[in-house]
């Protein structure tokens, strides 16, 4: 598909260039949407397309204001009411020391985030505060002792996390992720990083389903959607996903198992972080029943930070007899059954299904501001 990009011509030939490849890789990826592309996902990515992504050329010029309203940031964003960010900061600070947490605060407000205050000339949200204590703990246990580690992040959202580690970190860093996802954040990351000389990957650049090292070694990030496969060559030193595959059907995550199991390094890690039970891609995905082979040793789980309906399982390659994922993740699975929904309580639900589905919006929207809080599940 030939874009006509008349539209972008007052704004200088590295624009040009730039906002081509966002075009470009985003109409490339969208044809395999139908084999990643869960109910959850769907459901969230179709308004954001008839508003703004199926007219990507007109529109890439408000690319600056993604996260404002989340309105193209909804789903990848939990990034909810100011009140709460100082709950949550102090809450951190009990953990990390409060200037590690300052350095991994956003130097910009990238997508003008109206959720976010200005701090010491940082940029603070409730989203990426969670995303700070996976950063932090990361580095101190991990990637602070690798020399140039390969990362790969799986479902990465608009790329806050990639921003923190990279910050930190000299490595390469793989995301993978949804079509719409992926033009966010080589938008996010190329806006933080614009002054560091950091190079990019896209689809549009590989022009093949398969990735291989020679492909990535002269890039710094390697952005691309779910059916790029990866060669036997590439070993990741780190996969991380974080709070997205339990949006995805049991199908797609045992892909990304095969992917995880088969290219992680000797010695590499995976971090997991996920809920106990979710159902909104129309089965039951449970974090415990995720398809792990018995080559993992368990070295961090437990409830992930202020979120106890949230697993934080990080693991380590291990041939050895020492292994003990299979049992940890039947204690995950005893820890899950709290989280189990009464018969009672399911029709309830369904009740009030039912009812949202002929209330108009506007009543909705009063009435969950008199019922309930803004924060996040």
């Amino acid at each position: 598909m030939q874009v006509n990009r008349k539209f972008f011509l007052n704004q200088g030939e590295l624009r040009i260039i730039k906002t081509a490849k966002l075009i470009d890789s985003y109409i490339l990826s969208k044809e395999f949407l139908h084999n990643f592309e869960s109910k959850h996902w769907k459901t969230l990515n179709e308004p954001k397309r008839s508003s703004f992504f199926d007219s990507i050329d007109a529109n890439i010029g408000n690319l600056s204001n993604f996260r404002s309203d989340k309105e193209l940031s909804k789903g990848l964003d939990d990034a909810v009411e100011i009140k709460y960010i100082p709950e949550v900061f102090f809450e951190l600070a009990k953990k990390h020391k409060a200037e590690d947490i300052l350095e991994n605060l956003q130097d910009k407000n990238v997508g003008n985030s109206n959720y976010s205050i200005n701090i010491f000339d940082k940029f603070m949200d409730y989203h990426e505060l969670f995303l700070i204590d996976y950063a932090l703990t990361l580095q101190k246990k991990i990637l602070s002792k690798l020399d140039q580690p390969l990362v790969c992040e799986i479902g990465g959202g608009y790329g806050s996390l990639a921003r923190m580690l990279t910050k930190k970190v000299d490595c390469k860093y793989i995301l993978i992720d949804l079509p719409e996802a992926n033009l966010l954040s080589a938008y996010y990351l190329n806006e933080h990083f614009s002054g560091a000389n950091k190079k990019f990957l896209l689809f549009s650049d590989l022009k093949k389903n398969i990735l291989d090292m020679k492909d990535i070694e002269n890039y710094d990030f390697i952005i691309i959607p779910p059916n790029v496969q990866f060669s036997s060559d590439i070993k990741i030193d780190l996969f991380i996903n974080t709070r997205s595959m339990m949006e995805m059907t049991k199908a797609v995550i045992q892909d990304y198992f095969d992917i995880i199991q088969k290219n992680v390094s000797d010695q590499g890690y995976f971090l997991n972080v996920n809920r106990y039970i979710k159902k909104t891609v129309g089965e039951k995905i449970m974090i415990s029943r995720y398809p792990y082979d018995e080559n993992w040793k368990v070295k961090i789980s437990k409830k992930a930070f202020l979120q106890d309906h949230i697993h934080f399982l990080l693991t380590k390659r291990d041939h050895s007899q020492s292994k003990n994922i299979f049992i940890e993740l039947k204690k995950i699975e005893a820890e899950a059954k709290k989280y189990f929904e009464a018969r009672p309580k399911l029709i309830l639900r369904y009740f009030i299904s039912l009812i949202k589905m002929v209330t108009p919006k506007p009543i909705k929207v009063y009435l969950k501001g008199l019922l309930f809080t803004s924060r996040p599940e």
